[in-house]
């Protein structure tokens, strides 16, 4: 196409072109911004496993104490059925990866995380109970994850629940004590009762993986 051919083009002509390579830009552009972005490490390389026993407040702590080898000071002393328990997983994450983990125990019953959780890790290691805002970021994007979602209240909104966090490159296990519902039936079926989610929330995004749990049938030091 020569020079003298481009001039004689009409005024519709030439915003029609313009109007073209905006267009354009705008796909590539939104193509490269928005388009997915991978896990900075996946979460299934971590090969996460959760063991567990169902007790009360009378000898949580000593199954805590028995897991740890030391005074966890992570249990309740609330009347009702408790979990305790440990995560294993390995450690894939390496200093340099910002973001954090995050445990979710999930009671299928009442589709809601469990409201009182504490945990402690290996000697050195932080573990902090409580909620943030951005896990609402997991319900919006895994539908099976809607029981993190915040709840409407008259005021706004409230927090679904509680949860364990940690750095992305810490060590195993992480040891929890987590509350149920004390006016909840018992725990009859623990597989189908119970859920517990491992993710990664961080600035690059935010992942998730079911974690496999079974009971812990005779609680000893690891």
């Amino acid at each position: 196409m020569g020079w003298a051919r481009l001039a004689r083009w009409t005024r519709r002509q030439w915003m029609a072109l313009v109007a073209a390579v905006v267009v354009i830009a705008v796909i590539v552009v939104g193509v490269v911004v928005f388009r997915p972005r991978p896990t900075p490490f996946p979460l299934a390389r971590m090969q996460a496993r959760a063991t567990f026993t169902v007790t009360d407040a009378d000898h949580a702590e000593a199954v805590a104490h028995r897991l740890t080898g030391r005074h966890p000071l992570i249990t309740f002393v609330y009347r009702g059925q408790q979990l305790v328990g440990q995560l294993n997983f390995r450690t894939v994450a390496t200093t340099g990866h910002g973001g954090e983990l995050v445990l979710f125990v999930i009671d299928n019953r009442l589709h809601s995380p469990v409201q009182l959780i504490a945990g402690v890790g290996p000697r050195g290691a932080a573990v902090d109970s409580g909620w943030e805002g951005a896990y609402g970021r997991l319900a919006r994007k895994y539908p099976w994850l809607h029981p993190l979602a915040a709840i409407r209240v008259a005021n706004g909104y409230r927090d679904p629940g509680m949860s364990l966090s940690f750095r992305s490159a810490q060590r195993a296990p992480v040891t929890f004590d987590a509350v149920l519902n004390r006016y909840m039936e018992p725990v009859a079926d623990p597989a189908s009762d119970l859920g517990f989610v491992l993710a990664y929330v961080g600035d690059e995004g935010v992942w998730a993986e079911r974690v496999p749990a079974s009971i812990m049938r005779s609680p000893t030091r690891s």
